[in-house]
């Protein structure tokens, strides 16, 4: 008897903990808890009215969320502590970026590979920093993270970062005092990968695509300036299986980068209605 009241406790304490892993995964708040709860109570009455009170004993508060979430963080960190001595190789992905509280945050993912080549992906951590995020602040956090986690500098392989200056800067950036700190200890160096969507977005605003734009303008404000023809083209769409459902007016000025707003419509128009009449009749 007493077996039994174990088995149904541990079982009861491990469904707690894996509603609060999907929980976490989600992004759902803690208070969704009580809506949870309640929904397995009426599954349960429907599918074993026998066992509801098994359902009812289930821990689902938001404290007992938050602790569980809490023990599960704890759990993963010593999992990577564990493993950081088998990895062959490993790098690293930061990101700072301010959240909805106003606060800076530091994101820093890693990504290893141990000698029978399985691959380790998981965020590391999620540094808050109170203050200024210079080169140097980044530095100190990331280098402090990484003896955190017994991650030797020797095998850092790789760093990928956003194209921010604090990041890549010359010679006060986060991967210059790195490459530094590597070059002091080790003589070794390592790659450096950075997003370009800073200058991706200074190159639309440079280069001429009206001659492209223009066609496909003429085409959207055809289809859309007529309701016949927007649903003969919704007929066509259906036809074709197609991904898209229909087409938005252009208007200039709405998206600071036009070129980046129609290039979907590019693709669509490219694949999808080079051999439409609608076409060959709005370049008319």
């Amino acid at each position: 008897m007493f077996s039994k009241v174990l088995q149904e406790s541990e079982a009861t304490v491990h469904a707690s903990y894996v509603l609060s892993e999907l929980i976490a995964k989600h992004s759902k708040p803690f208070t969704d808890g009580d809506f949870i709860k309640e929904c397995l109570m009426k599954a349960g009455e429907i599918v074993c009215p026998g066992n509801v009170k098994a359902f009812q004993s289930i821990s689902l508060f938001r404290n007992t969320f938050a602790e569980r979430v809490t023990d599960l963080a704890a759990n993963l960190s010593d999992e990577i502590k564990a493993k950081s001595s088998t990895f062959e190789s490993f790098s690293i992905a930061c990101d700072e970026s301010t959240d909805i509280s106003g606060k800076a945050q530091l994101a820093v993912f890693l990504r290893s590979c141990d000698k029978n080549s399985n691959i380790f992906e998981e965020l590391l951590e999620l540094i808050p920093m109170p203050g200024t995020t210079t080169g140097e602040d980044i530095f100190t956090c990331v280098f402090g993270l990484l003896q955190k986690y017994n991650l030797p500098l020797a095998k850092l392989n790789s760093v990928a970062t956003d194209g921010a200056p604090s990041m890549t800067g010359k010679n006060k950036g986060f991967v210059a005092l790195l490459r530094k700190k590597l070059s002091e200890i080790h003589g070794s160096n390592i790659h450096h990968m950075h997003c370009i969507i800073h200058q991706e977005v200074l190159c639309t605003k440079v280069i001429n695509m009206e001659n492209v734009l223009s066609y496909i303008k003429k085409v959207i404000n055809f289809i859309r300036s007529r309701g016949l023809n927007q649903r003969q083209f919704t007929a066509f769409l259906s036809e074709l299986d197609s991904e898209y459902s229909g087409l938005f007016y252009y208007t200039e000025g709405v998206s600071p980068l036009p070129e980046v707003h129609c290039g979907p419509l590019l693709v669509f128009s490219t694949f999808h209605l080079q051999n439409s009449r609608l076409i060959h009749r709005a370049v008319q």
